[in-house]
């Protein structure tokens, strides 16, 4: 195995009831257990079997608050092609627990978000209608029964350990002695910085239902796309069977002037003429079924191409 590297960080439980600098350990230590489970957890979603981390704490007491350190240790097990393991400072970064935008104001809708924390406050047990997947892997959710709730997420990564039910089960438990009376809140911090801070309020929306989640998933992408025309549709709005390759499918025609051309008879089809279109694909998945469905969508027609004809054969007169 080869030592890829390791980070470091504070995780520091504030309020009147540390003043002594003293915590319960059965407060303390299931939430060090699970804040382990998530780390690991993190890295198995993000890294697979290529990493294992491992998380060791040295404790440290200030009057009015119980401070821990906690430090993450990554061996690489299998290396990957182009050296793409996740490390344990991005992994931390990816989680909210450090990182410079986990501190910033989270309680609006409509900002980018960067992080497993920063959703979930953003959230707030608000349920997902639709999220669609861009080809540069960021995310936009949007928000069920709310005309203006989008959250854009610039990591598709995050979105898919949010949906995780085992990360939040651990994000909770791992801050959950904020629960008890006494301890207002919980901070992560790094050289002396406060870079993330939980509180009471925050405890529902870190815990939150994976069916406020993972609804209706949808992914989004064009392309430039030469097909064959297989069927001509009969009738205005029916859609155009083609095919590319091997693939066969059918496709709305959104081009208004390739249309209008089409209804004064300037382009004439047959079967087996080819066109070189600008194609949108939207793919629909819904968490409930798990079924796949896919709406393709011709944008522009950028050329026409006729097919050849068949050439009668016969004597000269």
């Amino acid at each position: 195995m080869m030592k890829r590297g390791q980070e470091s960080i504070q995780l520091a439980f504030v309020g009147k009831a540390l003043d002594d600098g003293t915590m319960d350990v059965r407060d303390l230590a299931p939430a060090l257990l699970h804040l382990g489970q998530l780390l690991e957890r993190a890295n198995v979603l993000l890294n697979g079997d290529h990493a294992e981390i491992s998380v060791h704490i040295r404790a440290d007491f200030q009057k009015g608050s119980f401070e821990v350190n906690i430090e993450l240790f990554q061996q690489i097990i299998k290396a990957l092609f182009g050296n793409d393991i996740v490390s344990p400072k991005s992994i931390l970064d990816l989680i909210g627990i450090t990182g410079a935008l986990c501190i910033e104001d989270v309680k609006s809708v409509g900002s980018t978000v960067s992080n497993v924390i920063e959703l979930l406050k953003k959230l707030k047990n608000k349920k997902v209608g639709k999220v669609t997947t861009l080809e540069d892997n960021s995310v936009h959710i949007h928000i069920e029964g709310d005309n203006n709730g989008v959250i854009d997420i610039n990591d598709q990564r995050v979105y898919e350990m949010a949906k995780d039910s085992k990360m939040r089960e651990y994000l909770a438990k791992s801050f959950s002695p904020v629960e008890k009376q006494g301890i207002d809140a919980v901070e992560t911090r790094k050289h002396g910085e406060t870079q993330q801070r939980i509180e009471k309020s925050d405890l529902p929306a870190l815990a939150a239902k994976s069916s406020n989640l993972q609804d209706i998933e949808v992914h989004e992408f064009e392309r430039e796309q030469w097909c064959e025309v297989i069927k001509l549709p009969f009738r205005e709005g029916y859609v155009w069977r083609l095919q590319s390759g091997e693939e066969t499918f059918s496709a709305t025609m959104a081009d208004d002037d390739f249309v209008e051309r089409v209804k004064k008879s300037e382009e004439a089809f047959v079967a087996s003429d080819q066109l070189l279109v600008q194609m949108k694909t939207t793919q629909t998945i819904s968490s409930d079924t798990s079924k796949v469905e896919t709406k393709n969508v011709i944008t522009k027609v950028l050329d026409h191409r006729k097919a050849m004809r068949q050439m009668k054969l016969g004597k000269k007169d």
